[in-house]
């Protein structure tokens, strides 16, 4: 500690000394005592003390030095100054000289006094009162709101500013006592402002279908991704998670879905650009069998950090969007980024750590004692008695189900056991219990920080921040790492000329096992919980059970083509040993550029380039089942063992130029007009490449490619060599695609009286996509809106009415739908044909041309009343919208002597009719306590109006004219029947039943059941506020969505042994095989002749066994059987309660901190349902949403 001390003492000393001796050269003029001040400190590391009052009074300085003593530059800067200085070791103190006179000069001040208060003149306390001219903070703000202040007589321009609020400008004349300030909350302000991308505009001058959120929903937020964040924030706007692994884009429908083959994703612009990602699809081919680029960053918005958004806009309707025309028919979320602001620097870090665990529900499914008691059942009914007819006569067969099955029978390991031996060994797996989710779930750590700093001038502004996003996924080794990189700046060389220049960039990557054909999900709903995945000393141990049913029950069928290596199946060997590697790295480059060509003309151009490189790497390991089922396809019959690596890469190159003509007037009373004409162009180019190399080395990254096995004189054959070189050839290629678009678009709004609004806008389309007299689509929107609280005969509502909007619209937008081509499309073989020496490769036509395909179109018509009572307090917005959607893509049948059995038209149209309703409000509101409501709702009707279906009856999930997309048709089932122990289902009230054999007929028993699309859908919102602590809790609903819970097992009698099927089943769980694997608790009571009545589980049978006729008089169509099936998906979810803390003002002064804020969120922790799932909103087997805590530190300064 002395050491320390001392070294301590002599830096300070040598600090000191070489400060004061240290020569000073500036060159300044007209400078600020600040900035003077600044660059002193910089160049001898003396630091400045004053009061921020005492800088208003002085004058600037000129001051030109070389190579002087401090003393000597500080006399001359604070010569003909109201200050004086002294020196104290390192620091300059600075004050003000006792009499306020210099010379001939006399400072006279004024005293202004007074109050600031919110929207709801409630007093805000900790204001910060700055003069502008001079960026310093002059007062704060009182407990009930008030300041006091001193200024030079001649006045100045007041800037008032407070966390949350949007800050003040007022302009204090000489004579001025007083000042009454009212400051609004941001939030109230973003919802007014509407940025379409190509202009800015209110609320009030639109008259389409908007919602905007502000930088308050995205800051800070414990969801890495911005899709996910506003789940239940927006009517109309249902975001739905596909999974719930890190980093996956949510499924996003705006008022529905306008396609049934296209992308109905909604476009995205950031910053007046449109993502427009197109890669190019891979060929599937027997070598390609793990796919493509993994589609994880291939959609949404990824890469882009929340803590960097502003506000997000969403364009619902025709009228709203149509300006961004064939791109609009899913609607359009426009998310404008932070920029700086004039003022001193602002730096701002943000730090969020959260702590994932395990779902909070389970699976209900059998332990191991449990499912060995089980299967002792099954095979005392089924196996015991032809076991021990098989030991005389070898040719009766038994089937041999779980390892109580292979104990019985004396399989592999467990023969020779005595009765008494295999009793003991059945009790010593019935005390394993791995649970599958538990191998394969952990508790999750990920880390969320975020660095910005902003600021600027009377001419230029800046924004940058620097992001880092570890997001460790609930399976294990499951990763996903963001970086950011981003900034913005604003650049005004003259008052007419404004600069924007942004760039933008950002590296993703996503590490996940490469299982390929293993589903982990599956795998942990099915595995037997006997299976321990380790031996004692720690090594894998292979699992007996999960892949051994066709071993068990037909090894000769196993022999002529192995399911998995020798080498056997372990789950953790296949996390462990193989790996997927996704790599998404963007750079966005844009820059835009104003010119005011008079008062009433603009010229606004933007242009950017984004360069997008995707890679994906696959490695195999040479054990796991993963590397078995990637080998080369000649090997499928062997047992031949190697390992591989899957390899692609896609870099793209896209462009985008756009310029303008707007027209802002005001003219007549309250009369304004904004008109713009304009034009766009884009294109993008992606080139990229695959590869599949066998005979992995990870060591040395070398391929050591296996041959084909020779013939006995040690030759290969020339046709297996032929296929061999085809198997190669197919494992690699080329990829490349390219998209051009010319856009024409004109818009205008006119306001008048300020009651009433017309909108108006056009543009023209053209794609490289179409024919050449289809490439162009020419769509429009119309809308008006009247302002009712304005007119007089509204006057004496006024107390209670603060506003009321009335808006119609309507309108056309478009799609693409890129199934089909308007080509003829050519797929090339394997096969190669010599003719005169040359090779030429075949191929077959996949589809023909279409010179017709045209784009698809969207009519759009919307009315809506938004009103706000009591000043505000209480705000509502009621929509209702019909969306009709023509020249749809769909296969279509066509006559076979065309040579084509069905090909792809525009062909299909489609509605949707909706309701939208919000409510917010601020019931209470009071100086220390504020209470903030909102709720929305939305109802959308789906149907299919027109459609041409290719096939003759209707499936489970067929599109059906006259029904809603993603229909859900099915039998009603009504228990199980105590005679046979099969499920039963409700006849129609329309079935003819002539003989018993009309009881298995489909048509009999089909319902519609509902859909998989939520009809009903909205969120909810509750912030309270109490001095500094702040308490948020925030949800989403879904009601209606229906979907069928079909979960068969990989084990069934298709797969268990060659033979004749002598009673098929009606539903998985008929199937005795099928039992093979793990099953929910319910099997316990299943159906038997001794329980008939109270059966929860339906009649177990074995297909190759006895022969019921089933099939005669009950329905055993999957179509009809899989309603026994169905569940309601609906759900109310608690998706985060926030509780946050801001440190007050009065701590902060003194350590020069401007804010400090902690959190405390659970996330998903509540979820009421009726679904007897693991999660409503990610049904089935699958990766669920996961429960999180997470921990937050904000500061500014």
């Amino acid at each position: 500690m002395k050491l320390t001390t001392l070294l301590l003492f002599a830096l300070i000393m040598q600090v000191s000394a070489a400060g004061y001796g240290q020569k000073i050269s500036l060159s300044l003029r007209d400078a600020r005592l600040a900035t003077v001040f600044d660059q002193i400190s910089d160049q001898t590391g003396y630091g400045f003390v004053f009061t921020n009052s005492i800088l208003q009074h002085a004058t600037t300085v000129s001051v030109h030095v070389k190579n002087a003593d401090l003393k000597e530059v500080l006399d001359q800067v604070f010569r003909n100054q109201p200050l004086e200085y002294t020196i104290d070791h390192t620091t300059v103190l600075v004050k003000r000289k006792a009499s306020t006179l210099t010379g001939n000069q006399r400072f006279v001040l004024m005293d202004i006094k007074g109050k600031v208060v919110d929207e709801y003149n409630n007093p805000l306390a900790g204001v910060n009162v700055l003069l502008k001219s001079q960026n310093k903070v002059l007062a704060s703000t009182n407990g009930d709101g008030s300041f006091s202040i001193s200024l030079p007589e001649s006045g100045g321009i007041l800037l008032f500013s407070y966390i949350g609020m949007e800050s003040q400008e007022v302009q204090v004349q000489s004579g001025m006592k007083f000042i009454n300030v009212k400051m609004v909350s941001k939030s109230i302000l973003a919802s007014d402002v509407v940025i379409t991308g190509y202009t800015k505009t209110s609320k009030k001058m639109m008259t389409g279908s908007t919602s905007t959120l502000d930088s308050t929903v995205f800051a800070n937020k414990p969801f890495p991704n911005v899709d996910d964040i506003f789940k239940g924030q927006i009517p109309g706007v249902v975001v739905s998670a596909q999974s719930g692994q890190p980093g996956t884009a949510q499924k996003i429908r705006i008022r529905g879905t306008s396609t049934i083959s296209g992308d109905a994703e909604p476009l995205w612009v950031i910053d007046g650009i449109p993502l427009q990602d197109n890669p190019p699809n891979i060929p599937s081919s027997s070598e390609i069998k793990s796919g493509s680029l993994d589609n994880i960053f291939l959609t949404g918005v990824a890469g882009i950090n929340p803590n960097d958004i502003e506000s997000i806009t969403v364009l619902k309707d025709a009228s709203a969007a149509a300006i961004y025309g064939s791109r609009a028919a899913g609607g359009v979320i426009v998310v404008t980024t932070k920029r700086g602001k004039a003022g001193k620097m602002r730096l701002n870090y943000s730090s969020l750590l959260t702590v994932g665990t395990a779902p909070q529900r389970d699976a209900g499914l059998m332990n191991s004692a449990e499912k060995i008691a089980f299967e002792q059942g099954l095979w005392d009914e089924f196996s015991a008695k032809a076991f021990l007819e098989s030991k005389t006569n070898p040719m009766v067969k038994y089937p041999v189900i779980g390892i109580t099955g292979m104990v019985r029978s004396g399989k592999g390991q467990f023969a020779g056991m005595n009765a008494a031996q295999q009793d003991a060994e059945l009790a010593r797996y019935a005390q394993i219990n791995e649970n599958g989710y538990d191998l394969l779930f952990r508790n999750s750590l990920s880390n969320t920080q975020h660095l910005s700093l902003s600021g600027g001038g009377d001419k230029y502004g800046y924004y940058t921040s620097f992001g880092y996003v570890d997001n460790a996924g609930l399976v294990k080794k499951n990763d996903y790492n963001r970086y950011n990189f981003k900034t913005n700046l604003d650049i005004n060389p003259v008052e007419s000329v404004k600069i924007k220049i942004g760039i933008d960039y950002y590296a993703l990557k996503s590490k996940s096992p490469a299982l390929n054909r293993v589903d982990p999900f599956k795998y942990a709903y099915f595995a037997n919980t006997y299976e321990s995945p380790y031996h004692a000393d720690g090594s894998y141990r292979n699992d007996e059970t999960y892949y051994s049913l066709n071993q068990l029950n037909d090894p000769l069928s196993v022999a002529t083509k192995p399911v998995i290596p020798e080498t056997g199946f372990n789950i953790m060997r296949e996390m462990d040993e193989t790996s997927s590697l996704t790599r998404k790295n963007q750079t966005l480059i844009s820059a835009g550029v104003d010119v005011k060509l008079s008062n009433k003309f603009t010229f606004e151009s933007l242009g950017s380039y984004k360069f997008i490189s995707n890679t994906l790497n696959e490695i195999f390991g040479i054990n796991t089942k993963a590397a078995f089922d990637n080998r080369l396809s000649l090997d499928e019959y062997n047992k031949k063992q190697y390992a591989s690596i899957n390899q692609t890469h896609t870099n793209s190159n896209e462009y985008l130029l756009r310029g303008q003509l707007a027209y802002r007037d005001q003219f007549g009373k309250n009369n304004s007009l904004t008109a713009y004409v304009g034009s766009e162009m884009k294109a993008s180019d992606t080139k990229g490449g695959y590869s599949k190399r066998y005979g992995y080395d990870p060591i040395t990254g070398n391929t050591n490619t296996p041959l084909p096995p020779p013939t006995d004189n040690k030759t290969i054959d020339y046709d297996v060599l032929q296929r061999y070189l085809a198997a190669i050839d197919r494992a690699s290629g080329d990829l490349f695609a390219e998209n051009r678009f010319v856009s024409f678009y004109a818009a205008t709004e006119l306001g008048l009286h300020e009651k009433y609004i017309f909108n108006l806008s056009f543009r023209a389309d053209g794609s490289s996509y179409f024919g050449n007299d289809k490439q162009f689509n020419p769509t429009w929107a119309a809308g008006f809106g009247w302002h009712l609280a304005e007119e007089g005969f509204m006057a004496t509502l006024k107390p209670i009415l603060s506003r009321a909007t009335l808006r119609l619209s309507t309108g056309y937008t478009g799609n693409i739908s890129k199934v089909v081509s308007p080509q003829l499309i050519l797929k090339y073989l394997d096969q190669v044909r010599n003719i005169n020496g040359n090779t030429y490769r075949m191929g077959d036509v996949l589809s023909a041309p279409n010179p017709l395909l045209r784009w698809e179109k969207t009519y759009d018509v919307k009315a809506s009343l938004d009103f706000g009572l009591f000043n505000d307090r209480l705000n509502g917005l009621f929509e209702a919208y019909y969306r009709k959607s023509d020249d749809l893509v769909t296969t279509t049948q066509t006559l076979s002597t065309t040579g084509f059995e069905n090909q792809e038209y525009n062909a299909a149209s489609l509605e949707n009719r909706g309701l939208e309703f919000t409510l917010s409000g601020r019931p209470i509101v009071t100086k220390d306590f504020k209470l903030n409501l909102s709720v929305n709702f939305n109802y959308n009707l789906n149907k299919v109006t027109h459609f041409n279906a290719p096939y003759s009856s209707m499936g489970r999930s067929n599109i059906w004219e006259g029904y809603p997309l993603n229909p859900v048709f099915s039998g009603k089932h009504t228990g199980i029947d105590p005679e046979t122990g099969l499920y039963l289902y409700q006849l129609r009230p329309d079935a003819v039943i002539n003989k018993s054999t009309d009881l298995n007929k489909a048509d009999n028993y089909r319902y519609y059941l509902g859909t998989e699309t939520a009809p009903y859908t909205g969120g909810f919102n509750v912030g309270i506020n109490y001095k500094s602590f702040a308490l948020n809790v925030g949800g989403n609903y879904s009601w209606g969505a229906k979907s069928f819970e079909y979960l068969p097992p990989p084990a069934s009698y298709v797969g268990a042994r060659k033979g004749t099927v002598n009673q098929s089943t009606q539903v998985f769980q008929n199937d005795l095989y099928a039992q093979h694997l793990n099953v929910r608790k319910n099997a316990s009571n299943r159906w038997t002749p001794q329980n008939t009545d109270a059966a929860s589980y339906p009649r177990i049978w074995d297909p190759f066994g006895k022969q019921y006729d089933f099939e005669y008089y009950n329905p055993m169509d999957p179509d009809i059987t899989r309603g026994a099936y169905l569940k309601n998906l609906s759900y109310l979810r608690i998706r985060s309660i926030t509780l946050s803390y801001n440190l007050p003002a009065k701590m902060l002064q003194p350590i020069k901190l401007s804010s400090v804020a902690f959190s405390l969120s659970m996330n998903n922790f509540f979820t009421f349902t009726n679904y007897d799932g693991m999660d409503p909103e990610t049904p089935g087997a699958t990766y669920p949403i996961s429960r999180s805590v997470s921990f937050g530190v904000n500061v500014g300064l």
